[in-house]
């Protein structure tokens, strides 16, 4: 899966992590809140309609191997770690990003 993930990205296809980049373009006040929840949504309207598709196309070649049933603690157990990854990370990067663009911006 993530080979192929990595072929659309480098075929010119967008992921959702870079399009919350547009916030920042908000934050300056070079796009409406409008225009940002509207790309968002059309971002992930795509994301659904393609992990459909690679589900379908899962299930047509005989489906997945089989795995141990997922549990709500197992979820959870899951779910907390990765949330709070991404939250953080996500912060740390959009921050960085941020700070380096606005630094280098103010030293000209």
């Amino acid at each position: 899966m993530f080979a192929l993930g990595l072929l659309l990205v480098v075929a010119g296809a967008e992921l959702f992590t870079g399009n919350n980049l547009l916030a920042m373009a908000w934050a300056d006040g070079r796009i409406s809140t409008r225009e940002v929840l509207r790309n968002w949504g059309w971002v992930c309207l795509a994301n659904g309609l393609g992990a459909a598709g690679l589900a379908v196309l899962v299930q047509a070649g005989g489906g997945a191997p089989a795995a141990p049933p997922v549990t709500f603690s197992g979820m959870l157990g899951n779910l907390v770690p990765v949330i709070g990854g991404n939250l953080l990370g996500g912060s740390v990067v959009v921050g960085l990003t941020y700070h380096v663009i606005y630094r280098r911006g103010s030293a000209s």
